[in-house]
């Protein structure tokens, strides 16, 4: 999706489904074609201006060749290439599709593909119960044809216990240059975990297992947990250094020594006048490696205390939510040999206050909003993308606004939203070290985006989608369209972008002096058709 060129009246219109297309010519996936789309009409859906404006040829696509052999040199069969070949618009928005490719009978895939750099995962496609082959998350830069082969090497694992065990976890994950496990960015996610697997313990019975992975050639590092027979028994979770996989046929002995025990975090939770928070009032205390965000261990408070091991590992994370899933906390400990840590929770209290002279209405349940708090973890990018639960609520009990939450020590963010007669409050952020007992929250009347959405045909369009997004991508708020194919978005004062079932339009403005803001779109339904370079058709799909 993206910007239709603007009408004379300066806004932007909607092509069927609410899609644009006049940029979409920039978007076609490889193939030699030729398209024939419609110009836009105005905004008010008074004149469609229907034409053909352009036909595009692409010049034919590079393609990839990818060889995936097993590390004795057999062909994987059933692996499976898939990159991420979605264009990116506006810095954030995603179109287009995925690409994915099964390899044939001699473990070849081939791809058409854009020059570019693309994203790319690789499964092996192999059964667990044939061998434990890790996938890879690589990058595939092309601009020519090109042939590439990914084999494996072989990793021969012994792991020891000192105590017998019965059941082994593997997970092992891919790491950058820094040793940290690569999640890669926020427009191009990647998922560090290759390989999860429960190696067989002899007899269910034993203090020594063998077992050998598979990995493509790169940088892992595995978290090992074992499963004692004896209730009594204690085996601590175990981290490796980073294992550099050669790839190509390789053989790589691993050795790995469990040991009973490990390092303990106890964190103790306590209200601001030093009582025992209510166990109940705490859900899950989960411990992660700080590195790669890996799980290691689950509890739940008794008597405001929980203690957990983390066995090998010293840098963690330990990410505490509440009994409905808010995070309540997400702190960073080192665990050597134990770490004791006091959570303090806090009584934030106050008004939500409109400011001039609007007030505060109930909808017909009495309801008169809430107030969403959170968690900031100050962890960086990294953990606060990834650890970021649902926000504490606060329900608003009165006309006046009146709100109170308990919450943890920490960074927090603050917004007045659900409001029956008013847009959403821009975020407060309140930094708790102490009960605050005059945390007002000020909401600004804003403005309203409302407009009628219709057909080509001037028929008005009932139960259409629109959405309103501010400058750092949050939805503001969102609307479904009446019976008569009208909409209203409360919002604040500001400039936005609007979609509708798909498709933008930018710079959408309130403001005190321009309060409503009326915003009136068509859906059009564009023709065309695709060719080669000798006008013969072409089968495909155009995405917008």
């Amino acid at each position: 999706m993206g910007p239709c060129p603007t009408a004379k009246s300066g806004k932007s219109i909607m092509v069927h489904i609410f899609q644009e297309a006049c940029m979409s010519y920039k978007r076609l996936l490889p193939t030699t074609v030729a398209l024939l789309l419609a110009a836009c009409g105005s905004s008010n859906g008074s004149t469609t201006n229907l034409k053909p404006v352009f036909f595009r040829t692409v010049a034919p696509a590079p393609v990839a060749t990818l060889t995936m052999q097993r590390q004795n040199g057999a062909p994987m069969t059933q692996a499976k290439v898939t990159l991420d070949t979605h264009a990116t618009f506006d810095g954030w928005l995603k179109v287009g599709r995925g690409t994915s490719v099964k390899a044939n009978a001699s473990g070849v895939a081939a791809l058409a593909l854009a020059s570019g750099t693309w994203a790319m995962r690789i499964s092996s496609g192999v059964p667990q119960s044939t061998a434990l082959v890790g996938e890879l998350s690589d990058s595939l830069s092309i601009s020519a044809d090109t042939n590439r082969t990914y084999q494996t090497s072989q990793q021969s694992w012994t792991v020891t216990s000192p105590v017998a065990v019965k059941a082994l976890e593997v997970v092992i994950y891919q790491v950058d240059g820094s040793g940290k496990a690569s999640y890669g960015t926020t427009d191009a996610p990647l998922d560090p975990v290759v390989l999860t697997a429960n190696p067989a313990v002899p007899g269910g019975n034993a203090t020594s297992v063998t077992f050998s992975t598979e990995l493509f050639k790169g940088s892992f590092r595995a978290v090992i947990t074992a499963t004692p027979v004896a209730s009594t028994d204690n085996v601590a979770p175990f981290e490796t250094a980073v294992i550099n996989a050669a790839g190509g046929g390789a053989t790589e002995p691993q050795s790995v020594g469990l040991a009973s025990g490990g390092n303990l975090v106890s964190l103790h939770f306590a209200d601001s006048g030093g009582a025992a928070v209510p166990d109940a009032q705490i859900g899950t205390i989960s411990i992660y490696d700080a590195g790669s965000l890996v799980f290691l261990n689950s509890g739940n408070p008794s008597g405001g205390v929980a203690t957990l091991s983390t066995g090998a590992i010293g840098p963690v994370v330990a990410v505490v939510e509440g009994p409905n899933g808010e995070t309540l906390a997400a702190t960073a400990y080192t665990a050597s040999p134990t770490h004791t840590a006091t959570l303090t929770r806090y009584t934030v209290a106050g008004h939500v206050k409109p400011t001039g002279s609007a007030q505060l209405t109930a909808s017909g349940n009495n309801n008169y909003g809430s107030v969403d708090a959170a968690l900031q973890t100050g962890l960086g990018a990294f953990w606060d993308a990834r650890v970021q639960g649902a926000p504490s609520v606060a329900k608003i009990t009165d006309a006046a606004g009146t709100w109170q939450a308990k919450l943890f020590g920490g960074s927090y963010s603050l917004k007045a939203v659900a409001l029956h007669n008013l847009p959403p409050s821009a975020p407060v952020a309140a930094s708790l070290s102490a009960d605050a007992p005059t945390q007002d929250i000020a909401v600004d009347p804003g403005g309203v985006i409302s407009g009628n959405l219709q057909d080509e045909s001037h028929n008005n369009l009932a139960g259409g989608s629109v959405s309103v997004v501010d400058s750092s991508h949050a939805t503001i708020g969102s609307a479904t369209s009446d019976a008569t194919g009208n909409y209203s978005i409360a919002v604040p004062f500001g400039t936005y972008e609007v979609f509708a079932g798909g498709a933008l339009t930018q710079n959408v403005a309130v403001s005190s002096s321009a309060a409503t803001n009326t915003l009136n779109l068509t859906r059009f339904q564009i023709t065309g058709r695709m060719t080669d370079a000798a006008l013969g058709p072409v089968a495909g799909t155009i995405y917008f």
